[in-house]
């Protein structure tokens, strides 16, 4: 999975909180603010990712009766998925115009979200350094990083390491 902006990895990071239909990762994609915020998908291209991701061997499939419609087919992340997605988070972006949208998509699954101090809406929580494993908060409405204070002391020493 080689691409500039890397759709199959945000699928496999939404995956790696529970496992969904495609329908309902499409949802899930339209309905987060944050998320919309960096990344645009239509439900036809889901499928075709899944599909994607399907042979790559990163998903498996599993189907789940709703009610008396026809059977969903539910997709659920495998090891070489896991594999793969954390391999993404642990590497740095190359494309310097993919900085932004890199360090937003690359979230925390399970991470309890924080209110923004200036607008109160809820803000993501992002993985700012993994060689140092600094977390961050943002706000996309307001385009505003926040650190917590043991973050802004870490944030200070990775810089004074990198400059000096």
């Amino acid at each position: 999975m080689k691409a500039d902006w890397p759709s199959e990895n945000v699928l496999l990071g939404l995956l790696a909180e529970k496992p969904m239909h495609g329908y309902e990762l499409a949802q899930r994609a339209h309905d987060d603010e944050a998320l919309r915020a960096i990344w645009r998908i239509e439900r036809s291209e889901v499928y075709f990712l899944l599909g994607k991701l399907n042979k790559c061997g990163y998903v498996g499939e599993s189907s789940e009766q709703a009610g008396n419609g026809p059977a969903r087919v539910v997709y659920g992340l495998t090891e070489a998925g896991r594999e793969a997605l954390n391999r993404w988070l642990r590497t740095p972006e190359q494309y310097p115009r993919n900085l932004r949208s890199a360090l937003l998509a690359r979230g925390r699954p399970g991470v309890v979200l924080v209110a923004c101090p200036k607008c109160a809406k809820t803000m993501m929580r992002r993985h700012f350094s993994y060689e140092y494993a600094l977390d961050i908060d943002y706000c996309s409405i307001c385009d505003l990083f926040w650190f917590e204070k043991d973050e802004l002391e870490a944030l200070q020493i990775l810089t004074e390491r990198q400059t000096g």
